[in-house]
């Protein structure tokens, strides 16, 4: 790919061969008429325009190397041997056969480390989709070494030390802002805010910034709106509360759900919208602009506000026979919805998945009508990949950028579907043989720039892809880059619950009662 930046950056990446290009690429009917012998030839001749001329291009490994013209001059390795030298090769400097090996693994390492890597691709650069895996070798150096890198959370309960975090998320507006803030939601109810920050770059000596008890039940999910002002929490409590992020002030209190809430989204339009959903198989959409409507509702005029949804889809993942069923004590039966997320780059479409199939249902919230449709048709919807494999499996966890999104299902594959079409079939599915997703608590982030997409697992891994364009995913469909989170007693392993990105970290947190900062080694 030929970048668009100045001219001396697209001559120290690609290299013209023009050697067998022809010096009069068209040939004129005058020149056939001078240099034919034949009479036939002085009539009008039809001119064949003479072939395009296929002018070769070749990767440069020097393109995202460092500046250094001494040490080119002197290189002993010759670009076009470099090129064909495969991925494997490179992969390890154990397994370097000879000196010029060595010489091109450390070179390649040193061009793909942290600072310059980030470096070409914020000015533009991007690497050739069948040049070296760059993106795995940049993946494969985040490491967990520093013991302030790995935190813990003091439990309020007298029979525990520690209170399990269940949820993580940085505040958007510190993702790439180089001073990056890390809030976990825990089992216990309370929110802690981390300075993700190396320990030498921090203000203070302390990593914890910022503490609360929002709720007296565990927080399933956690997140911000899209200015950073204010963030949801969701709990097991069935309540949704609202915060202030500057003052951590508790500002309003949504009511309605009827089970354990599983997961929130804050729309990418406004500052005051988001949705939710829950166990109840319901799919509520909230504003926190609007206060409740019920006469029995109690107004504090320097308290939290009482919120009621703007839009409720009642049922919104049951099958047609599941809607006319009845249990045995008369009751209709539910599925809970397990995750939502609204598009980005597309206004009032959210997108939300359960816990029956691997379906993905499009809701377009201003066709409903009223605030409660309990009959709601979505605007479209996914084929279920997982029954190929058998029973269906539900999904555990959404996430979307402007071009993907991704489902990660309870059959540990993830699938992907182009936003701009949800009716076919997914076009990528990443998977690995050691990735496990057979609960509902695992999920998925995407890295600021939508370059890599990480998931957690059953098995204390953390599992990422490079999907910066669809060929490289199909390319990495089966090469995930893996980080050992943790290992439990006895041969158990402690499940990787939730993970989040922000620019030069990974976070991730464990049922080992931690949560910890992944960097890049230089």
């Amino acid at each position: 790919m030929i970048n668009s930046g100045t001219k001396s950056t697209q001559t120290r990446g690609l290299r013209e061969h023009t050697s067998n290009i022809p010096s009069s690429p068209i040939s004129t009917a005058a020149d056939k008429d001078s240099s034919s012998s034949s009479p036939s030839t002085s009539q009008n001749v039809r001119v064949n325009p003479a072939p395009k001329v296929k002018i070769k291009l070749a990767f440069d490994p020097h393109f995202f190397a460092p500046k250094d013209t001494k040490k080119r001059k002197n290189s002993a390795i010759d670009e076009e041997s470099a090129t064909s030298t495969s991925t494997s090769r490179i992969s390890s400097i154990d397994n370097a056969s000879d000196g010029d090996e060595l010489s091109y693994i450390r070179r390649t390492k040193a061009a793909t480390s942290f600072h310059s890597y980030y470096k070409q691709i914020r000015l533009g650069g991007k690497p050739n989709t069948r040049a070296l895996d760059m993106s795995a070798i940049f993946l494969r150096n985040f490491r967990n070494t520093c013991r302030s890198d790995i935190m813990t959370f003091q439990s309020r309960l007298s029979d525990r030390t520690y209170a399990p975090p269940l949820t993580t998320t940085f505040i958007p507006s510190t993702q790439t802002s180089g001073a990056p803030v890390l809030v976990v939601g825990d089992e216990e109810g309370s929110v802690s805010f981390l300075d993700a920050q190396p320990r030498a770059k921090q203000r203070s000596n302390r990593r914890l910034v910022g503490y609360l008890e929002a709720h007296d039940n565990a927080i399933f999910d956690l997140k911000f709106s899209c200015d950073s002002a204010q963030f949801c929490t969701a709990s097991a409590d069935q309540e949704i509360r609202i915060w202030d992020t500057r003052t951590q002030a508790h500002v309003g209190t949504c009511h309605g759900h009827t089970g354990s809430i599983k997961a929130l989204s804050w729309s990418n339009f406004s500052d005051s919208i988001f949705a939710s959903a829950a166990r109840d198989g319901s799919v509520r959409v909230w504003d926190t602009r609007t206060s409740c409507q019920k006469e029995s509702a109690v107004i504090h005029t320097d308290g939290p506000r009482e919120i009621d949804p703007m839009l409720t889809i009642d049922k919104a993942h049951a099958s047609a026979s599941e809607l006319r069923k009845r249990n045995s004590i008369g009751r209709s039966v539910t599925r809970s919805v397990t995750s939502i997320a609204y598009l980005q780059h597309q206004d009032n479409l959210l997108v939300s998945a359960g816990s029956a199939n691997g379906s993905v249902k499009l809701w377009d919230i201003r066709t409903a009508s009223g605030k409660s449709s309990k009959s709601a048709k979505p605007a479209s919807e996914t084929p279920d990949m997982t029954e190929n494999n058998g029973r269906p499996h539900g999904v555990s966890h959404l996430a979307a950028d402007g071009s993907w999104l991704w489902t990660l299902c309870t059959n540990s594959i993830i699938y992907g579907y182009p936003t701009n079409n949800l009716t076919s079939e997914a076009r990528i599915q990443l998977k690995d043989d050691e990735l496990t997703c057979a609960s509902f608590w695992v999920r998925m982030a995407l890295s600021p720039d939508s370059r890599y997409l990480s998931c957690g697992s059953k098995n204390g891994t953390v599992f990422s892809w490079d999907i910066s364009n669809s060929k490289r995913a199909q390319q990495s469909q089966d090469k995930a880059v893996k980080l050992f989170h943790s290992k439990g007693t006895n041969g158990t392993s402690n499940e990787v619950g939730s993970v989040d990105w922000a620019d030069d970290v990974l976070a991730s947190c464990s049922d080992d009662m931690s949560v910890r900062f992944w960097r890049p080694q230089p």
